[in-house]
């Protein structure tokens, strides 16, 4: 009998690291698969070389939820230039749709008390610059508090049941910060599409 158990764990050890490898090489297909391909509106670059060269520290990986859903994530800091790109397609989008009235606010939300007024004190002066220029500079300080460099963001992707697609089905937009200021009859937000701006800021 101990002779018999001994071959049965010697095949069984085998056909063990057989299926692990197959689930890893899995596992790995849908990281490339991910990084291979491209996002709607972005064709001209693939989704690896854009994320990679936008983060620091990228970091792939893919599992299977307990419902056997597949999905692959990317995790990575926000490099300096990835928050210069997101602050700049912010700032244009708020000066070309945004009524300049949101742009106090907005720095009231965003700065801490102090730094709000040194700003509002550097630009203003004695009262004499336009309250255009202060109320543009309030906004741009508030901006840089955006997308903090170092900040980990993470964005994850699904794998359609094909096996050969997949679909963006979530970012984490804390690391991101908020881009909308909350008046009593409703938000208005700096910029119409939060994803949409995260995305040129990576692909820029």
């Amino acid at each position: 009998m101990k002779i018999i158990q001994k071959r049965n764990n010697a095949i069984f050890i085998p056909i063990l690291v057989v299926a692990l490898l197959a689930l890893a090489g899995c596992f790995q297909n849908d990281v490339d698969l991910v990084k291979d391909g491209t996002m709607n509106g972005y064709p001209t670059t693939t989704i690896g070389p854009a994320f990679d060269a936008s983060f620091d520290g990228p970091k792939w990986e893919a599992f299977e939820t307990d419902k056997k859903v597949r999905v692959v994530e990317f995790s990575g800091r926000i490099s300096q230039t990835l928050h210069d790109n997101y602050v700049s397609n912010i700032l244009n989008s708020a000066y070309l749709g945004i009524t300049p009235d949101v742009f106090q606010p907005f720095a009231e939300a965003i700065l801490p008390e102090p730094e709000y007024q040194q700003v509002h004190e550097a630009v203003s002066g004695e009262g004499s610059a336009p309250r255009a220029e202060v109320d543009k500079a309030l906004l741009e300080a508030a901006c840089q508090k955006l997308a903090p460099t170092g900040s980990i963001a993470t964005f994850q992707w699904t794998i359609n049941t094909d096996g050969e697609t997949f679909s963006l089905s979530y970012v984490d937009y804390d690391a991101w910060g908020p881009i909308a200021v909350q008046f009593p009859l409703g938000t208005v937000p700096l910029h119409q599409d939060k994803l949409q701006g995260v995305l040129d800021a990576i692909y820029d």
